[in-house]
């Protein structure tokens, strides 16, 4: 047998005939969403749309679409960092809570060391006006010193953000 080389029709049908063995030996489950090269081999039983460009005498695969998958990666990226702000949104109302707890116990313990029998009210109109409605005083008076714990109920964003309350104490020497 002479080794000739192959022109025309003849290597075209040569061509295909490897193609389809390879096709055929490479059997591998589901779609295959990777672009093949210009002489892979290109398998027989995949769909292909009936307006598919010709290429080579073959049909181009149907390719799905990857809009949908770009949306739902939006859509989920957008949810973590709306979580991530209302956190650091509710931890700064926190520690604004700590500091106005901080600053009612200071004033009312002013206050109640120097006898004065308002000394809630004082506390409570040294905060804020939203923070003051849910804060509670307790004193313990001493013979030298009076001490008032503050205790300013943390507002919460979300109720998975529930920390409680912030409690402060404060010691003033008697007048």
């Amino acid at each position: 047998m002479v080794n000739r080389k192959l022109r025309g029709e003849d290597a075209v049908r040569a061509r295909d005939a490897v193609r389809h063995e390879a096709a055929v030996q490479h059997d591998t489950a589901g779609w295959q969403d990777t672009a093949l090269p210009h002489d892979a081999p290109v398998r027989q039983d995949t769909p292909v749309r009936k307006d598919a460009p010709v290429r080579d005498g073959h049909p181009r695969r149907a390719y799905r679409s990857d809009g949908g998958q770009a949306a739902i990666e939006l859509a989920g990226t957008v949810f973590i960092l709306l979580i991530a702000g209302l956190a650091v949104i509710q931890l700064g109302i926190a520690a604004y809570a700590v500091q106005q707890a901080g600053t009612a116990s200071r004033a009312a313990a002013r206050a109640a060391s120097q006898y004065d029998a308002g000394w809630q009210q004082v506390g409570e109109s040294s905060m804020s006006d939203w923070l003051a409605q849910g804060t509670t005083f307790t004193s313990q008076p001493g013979a030298e010193d009076y001490e008032v714990t503050a205790e300013v109920e943390i507002p919460s964003i979300l109720p998975i953000f529930d920390l409680g309350e912030a409690t402060r104490s404060t010691t003033m020497p008697m007048d």
